[in-house]
């Protein structure tokens, strides 16, 4: 088994995590993805039925926080194999349980590298609390503490390299006044300092961060509204804006924060000032991205990007995935490159599904490059069967992970995903080792004699543009390779005979027939689709006795087994 490989945040230079260029401003679909279901929380085996489950945040190390929702609401964290953990077991969600005789009703929406989680409590006799969680390890241990002393809610926290920060709103609901603030490491949890409001303001909701390059203040992004008008026509009801602190804090309470509006792009077919504006993401770059409604669309949701000085491009007819009519948000921005290279997360609301923005890197004139889009059914999958339908993306980190929520098949249960450019090129099942569950797929998709494989075909590994017996060797090559220590339910367990028999396999169209004709057939399709219906240990069999013949042809033929 491979040893995990552990990544600490100290991979981050000043709090900065350096974007990944394979993934970063690259149409995705040049790379082949693998979903991964982050599964559900063993204490709630019971309802798994009927829970839906939603992926909020990920870190820049990759671990990924969200919520339950059933009967009640519970926080979890889920860890993948390469990061740090903080001695927690790496590959399942854990819940993130509120301290002893407080309600199991909570949401985590955001995670740090350091491991500090935040989010909301139903604390039993005390209201909805903005809290922290705060993982740490020797043993494995998962605090809870509470920030300042109104109910509220906690949105998102930075990596900042001199303390993280932070920010959250506290007030009533509905139609109340809700307040922004941020909180910064270190300081008395009942210490939050105000983010301003400009005269008119009744509510302002600060939503996220950004983890400040070296020598710079952290941005908040969010929007200010007047929360009892809902009216499509009250043009002036929401304004999206950030927050940039200024370099020495003043105490409160002198707002420690500068309130701005985000600009109009001149190309605008309307001053965005008056458009109905969220600002959702901020990245280390300070640039932004959201969404805006115009009454002259009917308030249609048209994603958002802004420039570092917040001038607005318009995102919601981005090609070749997106029109006029789509309804679009966007979520989450990658850190970008300094000539430009983005990439962009949120979803489509009709059809519901996934969408990813990115601009591509430009060094001649960097940032100038126009955003393409592509929705999550447009992309190739790493496995078989393809890609879950992936209603949002909520989410990307600087290595091109994505979290989003969607569902195996149409009307089943809500499921929280983690998206990531495939890990295990040729572990077609998804199960993070190579084993009979992906020779079995080779067999299935077989390319007939004389034809091509078109579109995104995952079992082509060795991209030939067929299926066939140089695919099927790559993966008898690789037999009983596994992928991560973090190895995943299901595929059929690699056979005794070929885990001591690995080596270079001589196979060919001649020796694939002589296989299949000791079962009685002369297509590898139909024998894949006869496996299925057998039971694991008839299948393993099975496909010990069609390698054998494979394994003598490779000996004759001269192949080092």
């Amino acid at each position: 088994m491979a040893p995990c490989v552990v990544l600490a945040a100290a991979a981050h230079a000043f709090g900065q995590a350096v974007p990944d260029p394979s993934v970063i401003g690259v149409d995705p679909r040049t790379i082949r993805w693998h979903a991964q279901d982050l599964g559900i929380l063993a204490s709630r085996s019971a309802t798994a039925s009927t829970d839906s489950y939603v992926a909020t945040g990920i870190s820049q190390t990759g671990v990924v926080v969200g919520y339950v929702q059933g009967l009640t609401i519970e926080p979890w964290v889920w860890f993948p194999c390469d990061s740090v953990s903080f001695g927690f077991p790496a590959g399942q969600m854990i819940a993130l349980r509120p301290p002893s005789g407080s309600l199991a009703d909570a949401r985590a929406y955001d995670v740090n590298s350091s491991g500090v989680i935040v989010g909301f409590a139903d604390l039993a006799g005390g209201g909805t609390r903005p809290v922290y969680w705060s993982l740490s390890s020797a043993p494995p241990t998962i605090t809870m503490t509470q920030l300042g002393t109104q109910n509220g809610v906690a949105h998102a926290v930075n990596d900042a390299a001199g303390g993280w920060d932070i920010v959250l709103e506290t007030g009533s609901v509905p139609c109340g006044i809700r307040t922004p603030f941020r909180y910064r490491q270190g300081e008395p949890p009942t210490t939050l300092r105000t983010l301003a409001l400009h005269t008119g303001d009744s509510t302002a909701y600060a939503l996220d961060v950004s983890t400040p390059l070296f020598g710079q203040q952290p941005i908040t992004v969010g929007y200010a509204e007047d929360p009892c008008v809902f009216s499509c026509s009250a043009l002036t009801a929401v304004d999206a804006v950030r927050w940039s602190l200024p370099a020495v804090h003043p105490p409160d309470p002198v707002p420690d924060a500068f309130r701005e509006d985000f600009a109009t792009n001149p190309a605008d077919p309307q001053p965005l000032n008056l458009w109905r504006a969220q600002a959702l993401g901020v990245n280390s770059q300070r640039q932004s991205v959201g969404s805006y409604a115009s009454p002259a669309t009917n308030c249609l949701p048209r994603a958002v990007f802004w420039r570092f000085n917040k001038v607005a491009i318009d995102l919601g007819s981005a090609p070749p995935a997106l029109t006029a009519g789509s309804r679009t948000t966007a979520m989450a921005i990658s850190n970008s490159f300094t000539d430009g290279g983005v990439t962009i997360v949120g979803r489509n609301d009709d059809p519901q599904t996934g969408v990813i923005w990115w601009r591509p890197s430009t060094s001649s004139a960097p940032g100038s490059a126009a955003f393409s889009a592509v929705t999550t059914d447009m992309l190739c999958a790493a496995t078989i069967p393809g890609l879950p339908l992936l209603r949002e993306l909520v989410d990307i980190n600087a290595k091109g992970w994505m979290i989003g929520n969607g569902e195996v098949a149409a009307l089943s249960p809500r499921r929280a995903y983690l998206l990531r450019p495939n890990p295990c090129p040729i572990d077609l099942s998804g199960d993070f080792v190579v084993n009979a569950a992906d020779q079995a797929l080779v067999l299935g998709a077989w390319t007939p004699a004389g034809s091509t494989c078109s579109g995104c075909c995952p079992a082509d590994l060795n991209g030939d543009g067929v299926v066939g017996s140089g695919d099927l060797a790559i993966v008898l090559g690789a037999w009983g390779t596994t992928c991560t220590s973090c190895i995943g339910a299901g595929g059929l367990p690699a056979s005794g005979f070929f885990e001591s028999t690995v080596g270079e396999w001589v196979v060919n169209d001649e020796s694939v027939d002589a296989a299949l004709s000791l079962f009685g057939f002369t297509s590898a399709p139909e024998f894949s689709a006869w496996l299925s219906e057998l039971d694991e240990a008839a299948q393993a069999a099975a496909l010990t006795a069609f390698n054998d013949v494979l394994y003598q042809y490779s000996l004759l033929q001269g192949g080092d087994a």
